[in-house]
């Protein structure tokens, strides 16, 4: 473990242009959240109408969907659109998209090291849900808030490494749980996202179309081994966002899907052994669409994120805004996702072999199912990387304001979800308080070191007998 001294020795050399901008990169959405509440705090009505403004009226598929007194749906392009249809989905999205080709082309053959996070992110889809439906029923709100039940099983990856960084480092082996967990909790997001929140009737010849874009991009990195991000973001990416967008499914969804097209790093474990070893030793020419992409992105989707914080988390800051769906959403992210993430990871730890002797399991080899934890993780620090996951706004904010327009549920909802950064941040001062203070890593060599130091046993020198 190193000492505080030394681990500010790193940013000693950054000017405070490099300090601020680093700042601001990991909490860029916080901010936003922060500018929305204190400008609804102090003007309301001038925020919803900055967000609200219409750059453009009468469009026949683009942004948001009115429907007049005849029924006809009318579409017309917003600022709050731009941002969170347009600039979201092409930067985060599109960048969740590469996250996921290279977390699954990266696991194939090695299911077992992710039976454990797997396990969890059942328990954080699960257990939120459950929550969720409980307090609904006990407050007697299921009617108006049934929509919402599927916002509140996303997890924030930016903000949950951000806690888990604050007090472990960033060598602890349960940044590598919880991103794991992380990015397969945005896959069922992402899914929930097609099946739930999309609108309209499916267009087929718009879904040829996207196909045809994912195939083009496919042939090209397979084919002819392009290599400039450029050409799989304006003839794969953009056209799958426009195919599911004018085919009235949730275009974010089609930018996640044609962000598959693009090479990545990892591509190489199933097409070229040699590309394989490379980018095992992290070879700095190394160099593939995807990765670039995510590199190129990085600093736009920053600034989108504050963007999206800022229009999408604005409430006017009364007293009806904390309203009962601030304490189900709070509630259904805490309790919900820390104690099932925690409960259903240390139940895969323990396997099942606790089930009867019955033919049907025996055929299954149920009994011989049974996850690790990485080597040297404790259930304490199991529990803290749990807390850390029931953070849920990015994805949650955008199902939030996809599931709802208006109304006290949603100013509700939204404030409970961003509430859950706090909490989540507190409860893991409050554990490390009660507990005593968390091992911290800086590097991955340091925590290597320090397991290997446990698990070698001690050599025991016997003493000369007596004579």
């Amino acid at each position: 473990m190193v000492p505080r001294m030394e681990r500010q020795k790193g940013d000693a050399s950054l000017s405070w242009r490099q300090k601020a901008w680093k700042v601001f990169d990991e909490l860029s959405l916080v901010f936003g959240v922060l500018t929305a509440l204190v400008w609804c705090f102090l003007n309301y009505e001038s925020w919803s109408n900055l967000v609200n403004y219409e750059i453009f009226h009468g469009s026949k598929w683009f942004g948001h969907a009115h429907v007049d007194a005849e029924g006809a749906v009318h579409y017309s392009i917003t600022v709050g659109y731009v941002v969170t249809g347009v600039l979201l989905s092409l930067t985060f999205f599109t960048d969740v998209g590469i996250e996921l080709k290279e977390f699954v082309l990266d696991k194939v053959g090695k299911w077992g090291e992710v039976l454990s996070p797997f396990a969890g992110t059942a328990g954080g889809v699960i257990g939120p849900m459950l929550v969720y439906v409980s307090f609904c029923t006990i407050f007697v709100v299921w009617a108006e808030m049934n929509r919402g039940v599927i916002a509140v099983t996303a997890t924030d990856i930016a903000l949950a490494l951000f806690l888990l960084k604050r007090f472990f480092g960033p060598g602890h082996a349960i940044i590598g749980f919880a991103m794991i967990l992380a990015v397969a909790d945005d896959g069922v997001g992402l899914a929930f996202i097609g099946i739930f929140l999309s609108k309209g009737e499916v267009g087929l010849w718009w879904m040829l179309s996207f196909a045809i874009a994912l195939a083009v991009g496919i042939i090209g990195g397979r084919v002819f081994r392009i290599q400039h991000p450029l050409f799989y973001f304006v003839f794969s990416v953009v056209p799958c966002w426009l195919c599911f967008q004018v085919s009235g499914l949730e275009p974010a969804l089609g930018a996640v899907i044609g962000a598959f097209a693009m090479p990545t790093g990892k591509e190489g474990g199933v097409f070229d052994a040699e590309e394989l070893e490379r980018s095992v030793k992290h070879d700095p020419g190394y160099d593939k669409a995807g990765n670039r992409f995510k590199a190129w992105v990085h600093a736009p989707k920053v600034v989108v994120l504050f963007a999206f914080g800022f229009v999408a988390c604005g409430v006017p800051m009364t007293a009806a805004s904390f309203n009962v769906a601030t304490l189900i959403f709070s509630a259904s992210l805490f309790i919900g996702k820390t104690f099932f993430i925690f409960g259903l990871t240390v139940a895969a730890h323990y396997g099942l072999s606790w089930l009867p002797e019955w033919k049907v399991f025996t055929w299954l080899r149920l009994h011989k199912i049974r996850a690790r934890l990485a080597e040297g993780v404790t259930f304490r620090e199991l529990f803290a990387g749990s807390i850390a996951c029931s953070v849920g706004c990015t994805v949650a904010l955008f199902m939030i304001n996809a599931t709802w327009s208006e109304g006290w549920m949603l100013d509700g909802a939204r404030l409970g979800s961003v509430l859950s950064l706090p909490v989540g941040w507190f409860m893991l001062w409050l554990l490390q308080r009660l507990t005593g203070p968390f091992r911290r890593f800086e590097t991955k060599e340091a925590w290597s070191a320090a397991v290997e130091a446990l698990s070698d046993p001690v050599e025991v020198t016997p003493e000369p007998l007596a004579v």
